[in-house]
């Protein structure tokens, strides 16, 4: 929900909708990150000036006195049921923002001091720019005007499409360069969005625009829960304190069907990953030369465990000598227990990843 949707006119304000999503969110005990901006016609710089949305939403606002009343009326409202404010939406793209870096490291410092006297335990999110090199470019122009004191949270949109998720991974080390550059190493990086189009069993999803470009490669109900799940992991890997995936219900990127109810083998990847993951750390994430990751994590209960797949064909994935075999679950929850006596020496890993638990 957007500026332009909550206050269509000057002191005119609609939080029908929000109010609904932040009482379900609260019903379902999930935290809430809200992105702020999306100037409405009225208070905007460029009333005129076509965005990805109505005419004028990406432009600066015209008097930052607008946007200030926009936060403060906004935080006043949820205080304490919103955990998490981003500034902007991918204002390195001219679809979305038309102003400067200093402009929006203005808004941002505005509403920073905003959020911090009103709700002073919500956090501030830099504003997420997405791509490589646009994006990461964009972010030091950004923090280079002094944004980095407003703000808690790093954000960036780690967007590979149409490539694989292992492609997050030097794209999130070019944004921890970016950062430890401005000084900014020990705050928490959050992809606060990213996903793939994924094939739908009830509405197609055709693929659009030349080969290489966002949409041109829709993914099959297979590929899509290998790729949510090595995603996930790869970001872990990488130290993102959060992912958010986009999205839920889509009806051409969703974990869900087009109607917003039927789930898709992603959504069951993606819950096996949240129980996976919850309270494990990272011990060692590497790639062999044939295309096989494995992570060695070790889990909340302490226990260690590896997750393995193959980037290419089937491969093969051996045992550490003197290793025993306990279990094995793929990432859509299909498990498998070895007895004590049991001699397997290795197992066979594929696209979709799979944890091994050892005796």
């Amino acid at each position: 929900m957007a500026w332009t949707d909550l206050e269509p006119a000057r002191g005119e304000w609609d939080f029908a909708r929000l109010d609904s999503c932040i009482e379900l969110a609260q019903r379902h005990n999930v935290r809430v990150l809200l992105t702020l901006g999306l100037t409405p016609r009225w208070a905007s710089t460029r009333p005129d000036e076509k965005s990805n949305y109505g005419l004028g939403n990406q432009a600066p606002p015209a008097d930052t006195l607008d946007w200030s009343r926009y936060v403060d009326t906004l935080v006043k409202r949820y205080r304490g049921r919103i955990e998490a404010y981003e500034i902007w939406n991918e204002p390195n793209l001219r679809g979305f923002y038309s102003g400067t870096p200093r402009e929006l490291a203005r808004l941002a410092s505005i509403a920073y001091a905003v959020i911090k006297r009103v709700d002073p335990h919500a956090l501030v999110v830099t504003p997420s720019a997405t791509g490589l090199p646009g994006g990461a470019q964009w972010l030091r122009e950004y923090l280079a005007e002094g944004a980095g004191a407003h703000a808690d949270v790093v954000g960036f949109h780690f967007y590979v499409t149409p490539g694989d998720p292992e492609a997050m991974v030097p794209a999130i080390a070019t944004i921890r360069e970016t950062m430890a550059m401005m000084g900014l190493a020990d705050l928490p990086l959050w992809n606060t969005e990213s996903g793939w189009l994924m094939q739908n069993a009830d509405v197609r999803v055709e693929p659009s625009g030349a080969t290489g470009t966002f949409g041109s490669r829709v993914l099959d109900f297979d590929t899509s829960a290998a790729f949510v799940a090595r995603a996930l992991v790869l970001g872990r890997c990488g130290g993102l304190s959060r992912f958010y995936w986009y999205a839920w219900d889509n009806r051409r990127m969703g974990l869900t069907d087009a109607d917003g109810r039927t789930e898709k083998k992603a959504a069951t990847s993606y819950a096996v990953m949240r129980r996976w993951l919850l309270g494990a750390r990272v011990q060692k994430c590497e790639r062999r030369e044939d295309g096989v990751w494995m992570v060695r994590l070790r889990n909340a209960s302490g226990s260690l465990s590896t997750i393995s797949w193959s980037t290419g064909h089937e491969s093969r994935f051996d045992l550490p000598p003197g290793a025993r075999l306990r279990s094995s679950e793929n990432a859509l929850g299909a498990r498998r227990s070895y007895s004590s006596s049991s001699h397997v020496q290795a197992l066979n890993v594929e696209a979709l990843p799979t944890r091994i638990h050892f005796r």
